[in-house]
Formats: structure tokens, sequence, C-alpha cells
């Protein structure tokens, strides 16, 4: 149950309350991760100039135990 989506978007915005964001390094680009109300798990990350975005969705059960896994995942993409 749950999944997390990685998309290409033209254009991706999000609503800034109770919208916390970090800047990391992933895949070799910069990006941001995006949590909401102090949530445990992340609802986006979006990639700087790349117009890709990894999002969340019902993943409230098992992200906690997933959560290096799936960055060491996301890590791995190659935009070419």
């Amino acid at each position: 149950e749950g999944f997390i989506e990685v998309a290409y978007v033209n254009f991706f915005g999000v609503c800034g309350t109770g919208l916390e964001e970090k800047e990391i390094t992933l895949a070799g680009n910069q990006a941001f991760v995006g949590t909401y109300d102090n949530q445990e798990y992340w609802s986006f990350i979006s990639l700087e100039g790349k117009n890709i975005v990894a999002l969340t969705c019902s993943v409230d059960d098992w992200f906690s135990e997933y959560e290096e896994q799936i960055l060491d995942i996301l890590d791995t993409l190659d935009f070419e």
C-alpha cells in the first residue's frame, strides 16, 4: 500500500503553509526535500533545474523502515 512516484513535470509548485524544506544533493544534483506539518516522512523531493520530482503517497505505514533504501535508489537516477 502506498507508493513513491518519480515524475517529469513542466512546472512544480507547492503550498508554503506548514512546509519545511531542506537542501540535499541527490543523484549529483541540488535537490529540495519538502515536509509538511512535521510529518515523519517527506512529501516531495524536487531536483533543481531538472523538472524531476519524487512524490510520496500513502507511505505512513512503511516509510520510516525504508527511508534509507529509498534515498539510495533515488540517488542512482541518471539524467541524459
